[in-house]
């Protein structure tokens, strides 16, 4: 019998709650000022007062001596097994505070070594997100590079200063451009109503491929067989549009472009006005949607995503007729079956790092035609970040991405930045070597890697 257990007996065997929960270590051992315990007490002078009236004094002191002295046995035990219990289950209080220090350490680090980057009324909060943040990422980064930590450290600075101004000045309006919330239509489909800068309604949805792409390989073919370079039906018009015995000889080719007379002499009139010839303002983007295309056509692999802008509402995956699969098509038949397709881009998983590639956006080039639906190249991009914001990222569990990425050519390039600002988008020399893509013949061409984050990718068009 050592002193300490004694004493520990002693402690314990003071309060009568450790007889209640004789499996719990840590009961008896808080003294408590309360009410309570001097109404035990109290209790307990009151049971021998009424023993001495109605036994005596010595029979009711022996009595309660022997019920004292069981009581202290048992207090004895549990002070026993509690001394040999393991240092970190000895006490309960002890071990959650230890598991609180442990927890703390990471944050302590941060606040070591990254605190004085962070102005100090906020100084706590990033420090605390970035740490859980860095603790979710562990199954990607088990070791994050100083360079991962001070990037993240920047992001949640500025994202805090961000809400800080935005409670005292109104948000940056977009016009009239917006997205609506997203919703799930299917498994796997997600869509949101919007509206153009114009004021006209649009459709986005979004859905992750399986094994079936060949519908969206089929929609890419029939773009292809308008834009191409060197047989596109759309490209081959517009180097004659301006020849008048040219266009009579096109417009008798039914095979290829299967209009009636009414419906040539009016297409050609909408290239006209739109001017998508050569030599005309638009004729250049018509050509440069070859680029567009093709990476979207690389982008269709199981797993990835399709998002997309339609005139109509998207009721479950996209469904073109299989008039799609017999090449070559008829221009009046890509028309009727895929002109409701404004654009579209692929979104690529990346299984390993917490972000999507969006690769692969281009405008359908009927829509180049018909015109209207202005600047929807960013409110898809934004539709995109919102919809893995609220729907995806909850099926994807500790894959859920954070940010969106992308390598977009120089024009895309200006449009981005104004649209989000420069300050929150992050540039190929910004990113720390977790989250840099080793895309060495896109940057040979002159294109960077942008980084923004959901948050603000998300929140761009409401």
């Amino acid at each position: 019998m050592t002193i300490s257990n004694v004493v520990n007996a002693a402690t314990i065997a003071m309060h009568w709650d450790h007889m209640l929960a004789p499996s719990d270590p840590n009961s008896g051992k808080t003294l408590e000022d309360s009410w309570l315990e001097t109404a035990k007490k109290a209790a307990g002078l009151v049971l021998f007062a009424i023993s001495c009236g109605l036994i005596g004094f010595k029979s009711s002191l022996l009595l309660f001596g022997l019920g004292g002295t069981y009581h202290f046995y048992h207090a004895y035990q549990k002070a026993q097994i509690q001394s040999q219990l393991p240092c970190d289950e000895k006490s309960g209080q002890e071990t959650g505070a230890l598991a609180d220090d442990d927890k703390r350490k990471p944050e302590n680090t941060l606040m070591k070594d990254f605190g004085d980057k962070i102005p100090a009324h906020m100084r706590r909060k990033v420090v605390q997100e970035v740490s859980t943040l860095l603790d979710s990422w562990s199954h990607y980064f088990p070791n994050p590079s100083k360079e991962l930590i001070n990037f993240l450290i920047d992001e949640y600075t500025k994202k805090e200063v961000t809400k800080e101004a935005s409670a005292t000045s109104p948000p940056i309006a977009h016009s009239k451009a917006s997205i609506g919330n997203v919703t799930q239509v299917s498994e796997g489909v997600y869509t949101a109503e919007g509206t153009t800068a114009n004021g006209e309604k649009i459709y986005f949805g979004i859905e992750q491929l399986d094994f079936d792409t060949l519908y969206w390989e089929e929609y890419q073919k029939a773009c292809k067989r308008l834009y191409d370079n060197s047989r596109g039906l759309l490209n081959y018009l517009g180097l004659y549009l301006n020849d008048d015995s040219k266009l009579a000889e096109i417009k008798k080719d039914k095979k290829n472009y299967g209009l009636e007379s009414h419906e040539f002499k009016e297409f050609v009139q909408k290239m006209k006005q739109r001017e998508v010839y050569k030599g005309g303002r638009r004729w250049e983007t018509l050509q440069n949607t070859s680029g567009g295309a093709e990476s979207f056509k690389l982008m269709l692999k199981r797993g990835n995503f399709v998002a997309y802008v339609s005139k109509l509402p998207i009721k479950g995956r996209a469904d073109f007729p299989e008039s799609l699969e017999e090449y070559p098509w008829k221009l009046k038949e890509i028309y009727e079956t895929c002109g409701d397709t404004l654009m579209t881009v692929g979104v690529r998983n990346i299984d390993v790092k917490p972000m999507f590639e969006n690769r692969g956006i281009f405008r359908n080039p009927l829509s180049l035609i018909e015109g209207g639906y202005p600047n929807l190249s960013m409110q898809l991009h934004a539709f995109v970040g919102k919809a893995f914001k609220t729907h995806i990222n909850s099926n994807l569990g500790v894959n859920a991405k954070m940010y969106m990425t992308v390598f977009p050519l120089k024009q895309m390039e200006s449009i981005l930045l104004k649209t989000v600002g420069r300050s929150r988008v992050s540039i190929d020399h910004d990113l720390p070597p977790e989250l840099y893509l080793e895309e060495s013949s896109k940057r040979a061409s002159g294109e960077k890697q942008l980084l923004i984050s959901l948050d603000e990718l998300a929140s761009l068009f409401g």
